[in-house]
């Protein structure tokens, strides 16, 4: 369970063989190991993971969803003891004690009591949405996903003080294109969703949660698919809501993260969690994926995340959006000082 344990050790010798299998299944790191060699100490026979849809359980009928959730809540025992991917306690380069909470809470709907999403508390009115956009080299990719985050920056009422809030992120493998389905005429938003998004491809996706979140600009990294993804944003989409610009990168990805890691270590950075009675935080499933994930980074399996995170972070900072404390009092202390002059 530790990345420097004796059997990290053994591994990184390479003349080994690694029976790999997480309780959820991870396609970037499929499982094929030998059962038997030959005389000549060639492998003769061979098993692998049955499995192929990210997420699948290795052993649903003894370890299903409910019975793994409790573990699932204790990221260091879940990740290294059942994913086999173990994460540095306190996390890597960004630590997950870094993260602060904002609240949400279940909205049910009034007359079916059905859960129909969740709503911030308190609630806010964003300065500034941005999304940020890392794409698979090729749709093809295996080891990679696209992935987006989506970042809301807004004023805290009490402390004046701007609030970095994660609104939505996903990663997937994507096709640039989907099915696409007309909506019916007496379907509401939702229903047409709901009924279409298991045929989206990137383009749509990327359209849809620009949408919703009521995107004010997207960022794409200035590559080959990122150049395609926004021709066929405008091509399909015709006039966006939404201002789309493409990022040169100037550094390698540590850097690129290490440069706003003063943004987490100022207190800015926010996700979305519920919180009990008894102040336990459970971050919601899709959050916790980008907080494990940067916890893991540089040495986890994906960064596509940490990648997108770390886009929109570095754009808001050189943008002048997001100042943190002591260059905010700096300020006021010189428009201070100008004033008395005068």
């Amino acid at each position: 369970g530790h990345q420097d344990d004796l059997s990290a050790k053994f591994l990184s010798d390479g003349d080994v063989v690694h029976l790999n299998l997480p309780a959820e299944y991870d396609p970037a790191r499929h499982c094929v190991t030998v059962l038997k060699f030959d005389d000549d100490g060639h492998a003769a026979q061979t098993w692998e993971d049955p499995r192929t849809t990210e997420g699948e359980l290795l052993w649903p009928d003894r370890f299903g969803k409910k019975e793994l959730a409790p573990f699932k809540a204790k990221h260091f025992e879940w990740s290294a003891q059942w994913q086999q991917s173990p994460i540095p306690r306190g996390g890597g380069l960004f630590k997950e004690r870094w993260w602060q909470v904002h609240e949400v809470v279940k909205k049910l709907d009034p007359h079916t009591k059905r859960f129909t999403g969740y709503k911030f508390v308190p609630e806010f009115e964003p300065d500034f949405v941005v999304a940020s956009l890392d794409t698979a080299f090729t749709e093809k990719e295996e080891n990679s996903y696209s992935a987006l985050v989506v970042l809301a920056l807004f004023k805290d009422a009490k402390s004046k003080r701007t609030r970095i809030l994660l609104v939505d992120a996903w990663q997937k493998h994507l096709e640039m294109h989907g099915d696409f389905s007309e909506r019916r005429t007496d379907e509401s938003e939702g229903a047409y969703v709901r009924r279409t998004q298991d045929k989206w491809g990137l383009v749509e996706w990327v359209a849809h949660t620009c949408k919703k979140r009521r995107v004010h600009r997207l960022l794409i990294e200035n590559k080959s698919r990122g150049h395609d993804v926004n021709k066929e944003l405008r091509r399909v989409f015709g006039d966006l809501d939404f201002g789309i610009r493409l990022i040169d990168p100037k550094r390698d990805k540590w850097a690129r993260a290490h440069s706003v890691v003063d943004l987490f270590t100022d207190e800015m950075i926010y996700a979305p969690a519920e919180v009990d009675e008894s102040g336990t935080v459970q971050w919601l499933d899709w959050a916790d994926v980008v907080i494990r994930e940067a916890a893991a980074f540089p040495h986890g399996s994906h960064d596509d995340m940490v990648d997108a995170l770390s886009m929109a972070l570095k754009h808001v900072r050189d943008e002048g959006l997001a100042i943190r404390r002591d260059e905010q009092a700096a300020e006021e202390h010189e428009r201070a000082k100008h004033k008395g002059q005068r």
